[in-house]
């Protein structure tokens, strides 16, 4: 009955490790240690305290690094657009939104606004969508105003603790590196289809 019992553990914690991250699992192994070891009450609180002030550091700090990263990416934007922007083909713009980061915590961030051609032209959308994603740090919405069914998303990824790079996804089989060329063959794609492009 024992190894049965030990299975079903087993597999219940990979099905956590697998569909819910590891923040769950170590709920998940916390409650079990604590039926196992019938932890008094005192220390379960004192465990239970430890966990949810080590993940607010945590939270705190991957906001800070998210803004950050999301102002490194929109000055770069506006790099690589700069020819553009100097004639006045696009103007670039940015208003402030707001979002739930956790339960009740509002943060705030710019979502920036590429106007092709003026007030009237077709205007790309940077949104950010925060930091609470699955595989990555903090992800962004691109989309074509007005054609929001075309979602894009920009992934910020971790790859060490100092080192941060973006990725563009279209879909789960169409992820790669967020590049100057990357970028040009998105917004090109969504001008053909619904601007006019022609002269």
């Amino acid at each position: 009955m024992k190894e049965v019992n030990r299975w079903v553990l087993d597999s219940e914690c990979e099905r956590i490790l697998d569909k819910a991250g590891i923040l769950y699992f170590r709920k998940f192994m916390l409650r079990l240690l604590c039926w196992r070891q019938r932890m008094d009450f005192k220390e379960i609180v004192s465990r239970v305290s430890q966990n949810y002030k080590d993940r607010s550091k945590i939270e705190a700090m991957n906001i800070k690094i998210w803004i950050e990263e999301v102002n490194k990416l929109y000055k770069k934007i506006q790099e690589w657009l700069g020819e553009f922007i100097e004639q006045g083909d696009i103007i670039v713009e940015a208003g402030e939104s707001q979002y739930y980061e956790f339960d009740d915590d509002v943060e705030s961030t710019n979502t920036l606004y590429l106007n092709f051609g003026g007030d009237r032209g077709p205007s790309i959308v940077f949104e950010p969508a925060g930091i609470n994603i699955a595989e990555a740090l903090g992800k962004i919405d691109l989309y074509y105003l007005g054609h929001k069914e075309e979602i894009v998303s920009l992934l910020l990824v971790k790859e060490s603790d100092e080192d941060f790079h973006w990725k563009i996804m279209k879909s789960s089989q169409d992820c790669k590196e967020f590049s100057k060329e990357s970028f040009e063959d998105q917004i090109s794609e969504w001008m053909i289809k619904w601007a006019d492009v022609q002269g």
